[in-house]
């Protein structure tokens, strides 16, 4: 099973990931222009910083979509924090992004924050796509999350 994570990670990944301004106004290859910050990471914490700054891109972007479909005067920052008259109009948008996100981690996040009363007949279909599409062996706690959201 390959979603279990057991590599080291390095106190530089923390510190960048500490960075308010990393993936927003200060991209990773800002960070790898210092020898002694590259030095200090490892590749898969390169590679882990990637998908992150990239989840950050769609985020948003997916945060101005609902602003300007919705009228929201607010960054949505989690689903769950927001009024459920707006979570209940942003369900249909969240879910035709959910595509876009290619880590699984990040769209198992998304997964459990649609499973919810407000979302389940909404999202059910997407669910059953992911799920069937999902193999078993590598992303084990992504299909258990997206069968809980089916429950």
């Amino acid at each position: 099973m390959t979603d279990i994570i057991t590599k080291p990670i390095s106190p530089m990944k923390m510190k960048i990931l500490e960075d308010p301004k990393f993936g927003v106004t200060k991209k990773l290859d800002d960070y790898l222009k210092d020898p002694k910050i590259k030095s200090q990471l490892y590749e898969h914490d390169i590679k882990d910083l990637r998908q992150r700054e990239e989840n950050i891109k769609i985020s948003t972007r997916l945060n101005e979509k609902l602003k300007e479909e919705l009228g929201l005067s607010y960054e949505v920052e989690d689903l769950l924090d927001m009024p459920v008259q707006d979570y209940k109009r942003a369900v249909p948008y969240v879910l035709e992004w959910l595509d876009e996100y290619t880590d699984w981690r990040s769209k198992e996040g998304v997964i459990r924050e649609l499973s919810t009363p407000y979302a389940k007949k909404q999202a059910y279909k997407t669910f059953i796509k992911e799920f069937v599409n999902t193999s078993d062996e590598e992303y084990h706690s992504y299909k258990w999350a997206i069968g809980n959201g089916l429950w």
